[in-house]
């Protein structure tokens, strides 16, 4: 996430986590700036998703 100041905010999701269970896919960010952000999604297939302007306080569904 690079909100307008250029801090870029990075995490990490790996997808099957824990055996037999589910878990939360969504994640946040917590972050200093107003206004909107942009979103990089870089994929392992090597694709990258890239939302841009996304309201602080919002949810975006991104799908490869």
């Amino acid at each position: 996430v690079s909100p307008v100041d250029g801090r870029a905010v990075t995490k990490l999701r790996v997808a099957g986590e824990g055996f037999l269970g589910s878990f939360d896919a969504r994640m946040s960010f917590g972050l200093r700036a107003t206004g909107n952000v942009d979103v990089e999604v870089r994929w392992p297939s090597g694709a990258t998703t890239v939302p841009r302007g996304v309201p602080l306080g919002g949810d975006v569904v991104v799908s490869e």
